[in-house]
């Protein structure tokens, strides 16, 4: 165990004071629950690293995005601290494979099991902050957020198609894109629903009018990156 925990140490780029935090930061509740007596495990640790977690997001989107506005931020930083975001932070560092797991736990995939290495990031954050406070903290962070610029951007047209179009074409053409159904059927049920922005149009397909817009809003969302030669969407949002 000693050697995972060195790596653990090296991949997130803090060495722990108190080495008891980060054993914790990494048991799991049905590993505690078979030890005697049992062992404390890391649920503390991850409702501390959740709040920590937000505090470091939101400090870094708010001062690299002087012009965006409350909502904006509030949506990327949800895409940044989701659960889908914090597993593959964990398993960017590693952590899945120092996870202390009970017998059934570990037989079961919970090592890969994108809720629970969501939980023990945050965990580890939190132990971290105890450890070495919010400098520390925020370097680990900044170790496994994508840049804030076109890259966040993309992630962010992937995420939410309608959303990003819709903070696009308010910045760029000052109003809202207009979806119009041009086709539907209930059975079998298809949509072909087409998004219009200013002078460019886009239609996208789907099996509710929902899913037809979300696939228009992509479609408009490629049609600006091959406009732009390749900027990415560009970040006036």
């Amino acid at each position: 165990m000693p050697e995972v925990l060195q790596a653990v140490q090296h991949n997130i780029g803090h060495v722990f004071h108190d080495q008891t935090l980060l054993l914790t930061a990494l048991t799991h509740s049905s590993y505690a629950a078979e030890q005697t007596p049992p062992v404390p495990w890391n649920e503390r640790l991850e409702f501390l690293g959740d709040a920590v977690l937000e505090v470091i997001v939101s400090q870094m989107l708010f001062l690299r995005f002087p012009e965006c506005q409350e909502g904006i931020l509030t949506r990327t930083r949800a895409m940044l601290v989701n659960e889908k975001a914090t597993s593959g932070y964990a398993a960017n560092l590693g952590l899945e494979d120092a996870l202390l797991l009970g017998k059934g736990e570990n037989l079961s995939g919970g090592r890969k099991r994108k809720a629970l290495l969501g939980d023990v990031f945050e965990a580890m954050l939190g132990a971290v902050f105890l450890d070495g406070g919010l400098e520390a903290a925020t370097a680990v962070v900044a170790k496994v957020l994508p840049p804030l610029d076109e890259e966040l951007m993309q992630m962010k047209a992937q995420d939410n198609p309608k959303g990003v179009l819709q903070e696009y074409a308010q910045g760029e053409c000052h109003a809202s894109p207009v979806y119009t159904e041009i086709e539907g059927t209930l059975r079998p049920p298809h949509f072909v629903m087409e998004v219009r922005v200013g002078e460019l149009t886009a239609r996208g397909e789907g099996d509710s009018k929902k899913a037809a817009e979300v696939a228009a809003a992509q479609a408009a969302l490629e049609m600006l990156q091959v406009r732009n030669s390749g900027e990415g969407i560009p970040e006036k949002s």
